[in-house]
């Protein structure tokens, strides 16, 4: 009777089924296996570091923050310094002509001069000015300026003035400045 029952039902229903058996386990396998081990994984390493936080006392926490803190203070220090290790002014001048002339290249613009000023105190900090002058296409000379301000970061535009040149090109005359922590001595 039984292979009778078989012969009743369509062949293609057996085979049909058959095929999404094959297709949940590829799934499974190729699909959800290894995110759902990551996922565990992160859960025992989550689980173990609640455990380290709690068994921590006080004084460990504190020296972690502490610890924290201390590597956020080095990144704005590295910042302010003009992503340059060396903590002397003559030393950020070729770093800055460098940054200014790649993105000059970049940009088709004429890098006229770069002209470093001494540097003066204000306030606390330490200004590191520079005259630069640059000649181009107005679009290039805006885009220019953009990514200007973005390699030499944190230096900011001071004050600028453009002049037509060509009928196309423009000439802008502007003062970059960048204020960082004196140098200590001792």
């Amino acid at each position: 009777m039984l292979p009778a029952e078989l012969m009743k039902r369509p062949v293609w229903l057996v085979g049909m089924l058959c095929v999404l058996a094959l297709i949940a386990a590829g799934l499974y396998h190729y699909v959800l296996a290894k995110p759902l081990l990551q996922v565990a994984a992160l859960n025992r390493s989550l689980q173990s570091e609640r455990v380290q936080i709690a068994g921590a006392g006080p004084f460990e926490r504190l020296d972690r923050q502490i610890a924290q803190t201390g590597e956020r203070i080095g990144k704005l220090q590295r910042r302010l310094s003009l992503n340059s290790d060396a903590r002397d002014a003559d030393a950020i001048v070729p770093y800055v002509v460098g940054a200014l002339d790649s993105v000059s290249y970049q940009h088709g613009v004429a890098l006229k001069s770069v002209i470093p000023l001494s540097p003066q105190k204000v306030m606390r900090f330490e200004e590191i000015p520079f005259d630069i002058t640059i000649a181009g296409d107005y679009r290039a000379v805006y885009q220019w300026l953009q990514d200007a301000e973005q390699a030499l970061q944190p230096m900011t535009v001071k004050h600028f003035t453009i002049d037509s040149a060509a009928p196309r090109g423009v000439t802008m005359k502007l003062r970059v400045v960048s204020y960082r922590m004196p140098e200590i001595k001792g």
